[in-house]
């Protein structure tokens, strides 16, 4: 059966989510919202909206009751649960919530599921059936460990020979007995339980509770975990893996590797940070299988709890966009050009940086320059244009430059950088670049600038391939650092600057280039604190951020430009042509 097979049954009323095929529907009494005499849903005054689980409580009580007064009918509730995981969850499990209100002094609440939290779950079940791999990206604060710790007592209670494999980035985030940690939710869930459901486990039982280790005895399952480093899990074998903020980890591409052949089915969960990781590498393949959890999707969260959470005094834009708008451009702590717009918002007074319109593609009427960043490891070229702002913005900008396309590569020669720009055939006016790499010599004595100018003629008679007309560089001798600001100005310009949609590498390098961070340390917030004196990383997309900021800046500076602002740059380092005895 497929994946879209399955869920309809589900949500056609069937509840088909066991493993052996048999459907059975039960009709548990789930959350009913609290409304007001106007019928509306009632907001307390943290923002959240309220809710009633009373019947659902009336509800496990009577099966309880029922089953204390006749055990008989024991092995049919099992049999029921494990035909049913929403069953199961929405009639034995229990959860820890510190989002409740002060009156409520009890934090171990019955669960009854969310639509969203349904879907998780029988997603879950779906995959692991299937053996497949499971990617998971979630706001802050929705419940993924729980629903992870539903689906592993589900499994383990009720199916023969199960393990599972939790890991996370440290011991205590697995487990240290406390409640943040993932096997003390177990242990909470399991000691919700009557005797009878619990499998045999015994809390601190040597057997079967042990620091990262709890069996279910009469199953002969167990659940294990680690802590995500290295070559963890290589020498393991597993039902079912769960990888927790598989984003956060620092070591993810080992752990890939390590765990290749741990199991079939494993599920990588995470809140984002970033796009340069392994997390988002996997989110962002077409068709992989994902979910996705917003925090719009929580019946319990509301616009006014979203304006009261930005509003705290330690809610920075990029916190908020990595624990709860899974945005992976947007969450990298310490961005270069945290400005740089991907996407339209709802303010209409941001300029977006990301077009599509034509306005914004090629002009063969209009001269092209070129912007560049030379380098054996990378090479990037953007290729952009001087153009009046449209008609239709209403900015302070009369010019708007323009990234049309773009080149990258990685070990590269001077002469196939040549015949790339000289194939596109564009209208070229300046080649702008980093001069003090252009003049780096090489064994031979000549440098990148020597190659991009060279006769012509004398290649294709030394070396056979013809290179197009010299490529005449000109740029600056100082430090591309200093050229930071004057990119986040033009950025900031309302209609200064576009790159068309496109310009992947360059959007994806703006979005997420960043300035280097202590991994092992972090602040009271828990987020990564910045290096003193930090300095932009040397990293993939160092590159294109640094061939970007070459062109704008030498535009800005020479080509006239409406945004022209006074600095302490002197910029008598351009030369419109490197010196024939370079």
């Amino acid at each position: 059966m497929n994946k879209d097979d399955f869920l309809n049954k589900y949500h056609s009323g069937d509840n088909l989510l066991c493993l052996d095929g048999s459907p059975i529907y039960l009709p548990y009494p789930s959350y009913e919202f609290v409304l007001d005499e106007e019928k509306e849903k009632v907001i307390d005054k943290e923002g959240l909206y309220e809710i009633s689980t009373t019947e659902n409580l009336k509800y496990r009580a009577k099966i309880l009751a029922t089953a204390q007064k006749d055990p008989s009918i024991i092995p049919q509730l099992k049999k029921m649960c494990k035909q049913n995981i929403l069953f199961y969850v929405n009639t034995f499990c229990y959860t820890y919530r510190t989002d409740l209100s002060r009156k409520n002094k009890n934090p171990y609440v019955n669960v009854c599921t969310f639509p969203f939290q349904d879907d998780v779950l029988t997603w879950m079940v779906w995959t692991y059936k299937e053996n497949k791999e499971g990617v998971l990206e979630k706001s802050r604060d929705v419940g993924a460990t729980w629903m992870w710790v539903w689906f592993d007592c589900w499994l383990r209670l009720f199916h023969e020979g199960i393990t599972t494999l939790a890991m996370s980035q440290n011991e205590t985030d697995v487990d240290n007995r406390t409640n943040k940690s993932i096997f003390e939710k177990i242990r909470i869930n399991l000691r919700s339980h009557p005797e009878w459901l619990r499998g045999g486990w015994i809390e601190k039982d040597h057997g079967s509770d042990k620091i990262m280790a709890i069996k279910s005895p009469e199953t002969q399952g167990e659940a294990l975990g680690a802590v995500a480093k290295g070559s963890a899990g290589r020498s393991g074998r597993g039902s079912v893996v769960f990888y927790d903020e598989f984003a956060h980890i620092l070591e993810a591409p080992a752990m890939i590797e390590a765990g290749s052949a741990l199991s079939p089915c494993k599920f990588y969960v995470s809140t984002p940070k970033g796009d340069n990781n392994e997390f988002a590498r996997m989110a962002n393949t077409p068709l992989v299988n994902k979910r996705s959890i917003h925090w719009s999707k929580h019946p319990l969260r509301s616009k006014v709890w979203e304006e009261k959470k930005r509003s705290e005094p330690s809610m920075t834009d990029e916190v908020f966009a990595q624990e709860y708008e899974i945005s992976y451009t947007k969450s990298n702590i310490g961005r270069v050009f945290p400005n740089f717009k991907t996407s339209e918002t709802e303010n209409k007074n941001e300029w977006c940086h990301v077009k599509e319109e034509e306005y914004f593609d090629y002009d063969p009427m209009l001269d092209v320059y070129t912007a560049m960043d030379f380098g054996r490891d990378m090479t990037y070229i953007g290729f952009f244009q001087i153009k009046r702002n449209p008609l239709n913005i209403d900015g302070r900008s009369r010019d708007c430059i323009v990234f049309f396309d773009e080149y990258s590569g990685s070990n590269k020669t001077a002469y196939q950088i040549r015949q790339e720009i000289n194939s596109r055939n564009y209208k070229y006016d300046v080649h702008i670049g980093d001069m003090r790499t252009a003049i780096a010599k090489d064994s031979l004595g000549k440098g990148w600038g020597f190659y991009l100018q060279e006769d012509p003629f004398a290649v294709k008679v030394n070396y056979g391939i013809d290179v197009g007309p010299p490529i005449h560089v000109t740029g600056s001798f100082f430090s591309p650092n200093v050229y930071i600001d004057s990119l986040n100005t033009i950025l900031n310009t309302k209609g200064g600057i576009s790159f068309h949609k496109r310009c992947v590498v360059a959007i994806s390098a703006l979005s997420n280039w960043s300035y280097e961070i202590r991994p092992n340390e972090r602040d009271m917030e828990g987020r990564p604190m910045l290096k003193a004196n930090a300095k932009p990383r040397h990293d993939r997309f160092s590159h294109p951020c640094t061939g970007i900021y070459y062109g704008v800046h030498y535009a800005t500076y020479n080509l006239g430009l409406s945004f022209k602002k006074k600095d302490s740059i002197n910029w008598n380092g351009f030369s419109q042509k490197l010196p024939d005895a370079i």
